[in-house]
């Protein structure tokens, strides 16, 4: 924009024109192929970033755009997503985001149980070794 003649204000046209050429999109770019390979490695909400962000650069129906989003996410989240039929994208991503908090709950509360059950399991076979000890020593 600096190098025009006159130094005048561009019209709008001008200047999206100007953006477009100077970071828009090279004649080699697709984003498509980029966003059906996308998968969710991390938790959703970045997931979801990394699809928006190439989502705003193709054209997409919602359906075949939700389709996209919920074929990257994890099996475990995709699977209760699909269940509940998204109509927008709004409703996928808030879906999602509620089945990772729950998938994230129910392993915080699995751990202390499994603990517990060693623990108990433990002194169960001290206590039994103890036991049979004084059995032997009583019959010596």
């Amino acid at each position: 924009m600096k190098s025009r003649p006159g130094r005048e204000w561009p019209s709008w046209a001008d200047y999206k024109g100007a953006i477009l050429s100077r970071f828009g999109a090279k004649p080699y770019d697709d984003p498509l192929p980029e966003l059906m390979k996308l998968r969710q490695v991390g938790i959703v909400e970045q997931y979801q970033e990394s699809f928006d962000s190439l989502l705003s650069r193709v054209e997409l129906a919602v359906p075949q755009a939700i389709s996209c989003f919920l074929s990257g996410l994890t099996d475990e989240i995709q699977h209760a997503v699909r269940m509940f039929r998204p109509q927008t994208l709004h409703d996928a991503y808030c879906l999602a985001k509620l089945q990772e908090a729950t998938l994230q709950s129910m392993a915080r509360r699995t751990r202390p149980l499994l603990d517990r059950n060693m623990t108990y399991t433990r002194s169960l076979g001290s206590s039994q070794r103890r036991l049979t000890q004084n059995a032997q020593s009583s019959n010596s």
